[in-house]
């Protein structure tokens, strides 16, 4: 019953733009610490219906960016009234070469829904768990993500297709090939990539957390910068540990082991636990996001705010 007072009076209310008490949020947040499905589904409805307008803008974007590409590659055919089926597959691999890094660019929107006060508070007034709410804006920014950019593929694909078949009678899809290259580069992938590219995907998503702006921009300073730091930090300890040999009257020899299975397991157990660690700690910090910490005034004397994703 609470629950369903709860779906009842706070999602209509958030939607229509109206305020709820932050205390009445509080409470809630406190009732519902734990995983159920059903609230769950509820919540991540409510998520895609209220961004709607962003989903279908991503769509547009993506369906632009790859008709582009299309354009790009199919340039000179087109100027000499043919359909090139060579110049469709480039596009593909293309295509393919950059689904990987849009997935990784989206890691870092996970608090799309987070970006100032307001929204802040009109997402912690959502009868929902922590866990609840992390979850179902890990799914919009992954899974509802490539599928928002296969639907603007497809769509590009097809203006592309028509194009094609008004100069030159005849047309090659692009979304096939699409495919074929996406499951022949995921299925020939060493797992060594695999886990580097789930390590880069967690430091993604802590990002979205920890910078409230410029997520992206952020992120991939920092892997510019960081290891261009870890390299002069190890190329100056070298050196000083070569020229201290040198004056002692040593050699330093250093050997990388990488067909050792035994290096190779312990580099991806590695792997696999900063990536767990990472995303435990986007988590953490996605809880830990805070409106205000000054009183509020809700009609009825100043109260004080409490934290609304903890």
């Amino acid at each position: 019953m609470r629950e369903y007072l709860a779906s009842y009076y706070i999602f209509p209310a958030i939607a229509a733009g109206s305020s709820v008490s932050p205390l009445l949020a509080g409470s809630l947040f406190k009732t519902y610490n734990t995983m159920n499905t059903k609230r769950f589904l509820s919540l991540l409805k409510w998520n895609i219906i209220g961004n709607k307008r962003s989903l279908l803008n991503t769509i547009l974007r993506f369906g632009a960016g790859i008709f582009l590409i299309n354009c790009l590659c199919n340039i000179s055919s087109w100027i000499g009234g043919m359909a090139d089926f060579n110049a469709v597959s480039i596009a593909a691999k293309l295509c393919a070469f950059l689904f990987p890094l849009v997935m990784m660019a989206f890691a870092s929107e996970l608090t799309f829904n987070l970006r100032t006060k307001q929204t802040i508070i009109n997402y912690s007034m959502l009868p929902a768990s922590n866990l609840e709410k992390y979850l179902s804006n890990f799914l919009v920014k992954t899974i509802l993500s490539a599928l928002l950019f296969f639907v603007g593929l497809l769509l590009a694909d097809c203006l592309q297709a028509l194009l094609t078949f008004v100069i030159a009678k005849t047309a090659y899809f692009l979304t096939p090939l699409f495919f074929t290259h996406i499951v022949s580069f995921f299925s020939s992938m060493p797992e060594a990539l695999f886990l580097f590219l789930l390590f880069v995907h967690s430091t993604f998503a802590v990002a979205s957390s920890f910078f409230r702006r410029r997520p992206l921009l952020w992120t991939t300073l920092l892997w510019i910068l960081i290891p261009m730091l870890i390299s002069f930090c190890a190329g100056a300890i070298f050196e000083v540990l070569n020229a201290f040999a040198e004056r002692n009257g040593y050699v330093i020899v250093m050997r990388l082991h990488y067909e050792d299975k035994l290096v190779q397991f312990i580099a991806g157990l590695v792997t696999v636990l900063l990536s767990a660690f990472n995303y435990w700690l986007s988590y953490r910090l996605f809880c830990r996001i805070q409106v205000i910490n000054n009183k509020v005034h809700n009609g009825c004397g100043p109260h004080i705010m409490p934290n609304p994703i903890e």
